[in-house]
């Protein structure tokens, strides 16, 4: 009596809904961390806002208090333009983060739709011929 060793093509492939749920689990994984990184970075960028309410208010009180044509009234416009620079480059720098991250979470779908498509044709029956 002689054993074999199934072959690949001797063993029944897992259930699809099976094939399926692995295939969302192992896409899942790969994309938690980067979706964790997005959630940072809207906090981040969510951080800003009082962050500039407050300095934005001090620059302005210091400009109210000013004469118009006095040195001081031209440093507090000074560095409320400062001031602008520096959160709309942070603003820029955070969106950034989001977007690198939405891409990557895109590509990361991109690829798991086309593997459940390919695990779909697998277990389609063959077309039958005429």
């Amino acid at each position: 009596m002689e054993l074999q060793c199934p072959s690949k093509s001797d063993e029944e492939a897992p259930p699809l809904e099976t094939q399926l749920a692995n295939i969302a689990a192992k896409y899942d994984a790969l994309a938690a961390p980067t979706i964790k990184d997005k959630d940072m970075a809207a906090s981040d960028l969510a951080a800003l806002k009082p962050v500039f309410a407050e300095e934005l208010a001090k620059v302005l009180a210091a400009q109210k208090a000013a004469e118009p044509t006095s040195a001081a009234y031209m440093a507090a416009a000074a560095d409320a333009s400062t001031l602008q620079a520096k959160m709309c480059c942070a603003r820029d720098f955070h969106m950034l983060r989001i977007a690198e991250c939405d891409a990557k979470v895109d590509r990361i779908n991109t690829a798991r739709a086309l593997e459940e498509e390919a695990a779909k044709a697998a277990a389609a029956p063959p077309p039958e011929e005429e």
